[in-house]
C-alpha cells in the first residue's frame, strides 16, 4: 500500500510540472512551481 502512494504522489507531481510547464509556454508568462502545485487541484481516483 505504501509503494502504491508513494507512486501516486510522483504520477501527482509530474502531471502538475507538466501542466505548469504548459501554461507557461502558451502563456508567456513565469510561474513559480510551487504556485502551480499549490494551485492545481490534481488527484487520481484509488
Amino acid at each position: 500500500m505504501m509503494k502504491g502512494l508513494v507512486w501516486k504522489s510522483l504520477l501527482t507531481l509530474l502531471v502538475k510540472r507538466r501542466i505548469g510547464m504548459s501554461v507557461q509556454q502558451l502563456a508567456g508568462i513565469e510561474l513559480s512551481t510551487f504556485m502551480v502545485a499549490k494551485k492545481l487541484k490534481v488527484g487520481f481516483i484509488n
